[in-house]
């Protein structure tokens, strides 16, 4: 047992001794050193526990949080001050560092008294600083170098970009001039980082696509947004974003492909959408699955595809959609010559809605993909959709159990 605690110790001291004796630091603690007759990394292994007990319960532990996390870089930049050398990474390095400290005083100003509630906060804090400056500040100017080069297609997924990290992403993509492709999907991005990836975006013509689902963007952090492939599933829009939205597809010349699954969007959003695609002749491809679009959303909808001539892929499935929507849809597929996939699955609408709607599109001849699984009907349902498939040949997702 002692060997091994012995061994990792002497492993810990081994990552220690590079920093304690850096030349920031070298001539504070030679003294101490020289006086106690004890090696610096078993001084600071010694008052490790101390320091982690102090952190938490003792007082004024946010003045020495923030002491020991300023303490070395003001020597380092006092260090790259008086040199005559240039060290542009360390400079780099530094300055991040510095952002992220000043971001993280800023915040700790306007909530005051819940950061010092957290008793456990400091330690947090002190523990985070110390990694940043030796590890993080690095891998942050690594990304923003990454993203800097003329690169055609970048994909950042499912890691903890965040509002901080997205500031030095959209630095380093300001001077990329072949970006074709962006993938931020699940990277914690919030509306103003949008804002700010819109800002950065918005002459490089050369973009077409970006992914940017499964994060935290609500409704004021899509209106900037102006591209060919837009994914923002799985965020949070609402009515308001939508609303944004349908300004965007009113305008645009390039927008074929707009996937909005999981939004949050309710009637109002759908009326917005509506309205757009009645004049809109660029967006082949709508997602709007997984939204509570509603009857009264079917029915906004089925009078747009009476005019629509470009849509060719909708996604209504998962939407709460009755009979009755179905019957809507129908309606407004039943001259339509553009629409060739349309996606119900997930949907109530029963024998009664499946029998209306394919009704409805037994002379429809370019539909040719159509999904109702799920959709609860029985046996009068499914004498229907096997009539309509041998009338049409149209391809008829029916589900596993049918």
């Amino acid at each position: 047992m002692a060997p091994a605690i012995r061994e990792n110790i002497d492993n810990v001291k081994n990552k220690l001794d590079p920093y304690l004796h850096s030349e920031q630091i070298d001539s504070y603690l030679n003294p101490i050193e020289e006086k106690i007759h004890l090696e610096r990394s078993l001084i600071v292994l010694g008052l490790f526990p101390i320091v982690i007990i102090y952190m938490i319960f003792g007082g004024c532990n946010d003045f020495v949080c923030n002491f020991i996390g300023i303490l070395y870089p003001i020597c380092a930049s006092l260090s790259i001050v008086k040199s005559s050398e240039t060290n542009y990474v360390k400079e780099k390095e530094l300055l991040i560092y510095w952002i992220v400290y000043s971001s993280l005083i800023s915040i700790e100003y306007i909530g005051y008294n819940q950061f010092h509630a957290l008793r456990i906060y400091w330690l947090i804090k002190l523990i985070f600083l110390i990694w940043f400056i030796n590890y993080g500040a690095a891998k942050a100017k690594k990304l923003l170098e990454f993203v800097a080069l003329d690169l055609a297609t970048i994909r950042l997924v499912s890691i903890s970009l965040g509002d901080v990290g997205m500031q030095y992403v959209a630095e380093g993509l300001r001077n990329n001039t072949t970006l074709v492709e962006i993938n931020f999907s699940n990277t914690g991005l919030g509306s103003e980082s949008v804002r700010i990836l819109a800002e950065v975006l918005e002459n490089k013509t050369a973009l077409t696509t970006l992914d940017l689902s499964e994060n935290n963007i609500e409704g004021d952090g899509v209106q900037h947004l102006t591209l060919t492939d837009l994914c923002l599933t799985s965020n949070k829009i609402g009515d308001e974003g939508a609303q944004h939205l349908c300004d965007l597809l009113r305008n645009t010349i390039t927008l074929t492909t707009l996937k909005l699954g999981n939004n949050d969007i309710g009637v109002e959003g759908i009326r917005h959408f509506a309205d757009a695609l009645k004049n809109n002749n660029t967006i082949t491809t709508l997602d709007l699955g997984s939204n509570k679009i509603k009857d009264e959303g079917a029915r906004y909808l089925g009078v747009a595809l009476r005019d629509n001539t470009t849509l060719s892929e909708l996604d209504l499935g998962s939407s709460e959609i009755e009979a009755e929507g179905a019957r809507f849809l129908g309606d407004g597929l039943r001259n339509n010559k553009s629409l060739t996939s349309l996606k119900l699955s997930g949907n109530i609408i029963k024998d009664e809605g499946v029998q209306h709607l394919l009704n409805a599109l037994e002379n429809n001849i370019i539909l040719n993909h159509l999904d109702l699984a799920w959709t609860e009907f029985e046996e009068d349902g499914k004498k229907a959709i096997n009539n309509y498939v041998e009338k049409t040949g149209c391809s008829v997702f029916k589900g596993f159990d049918f």
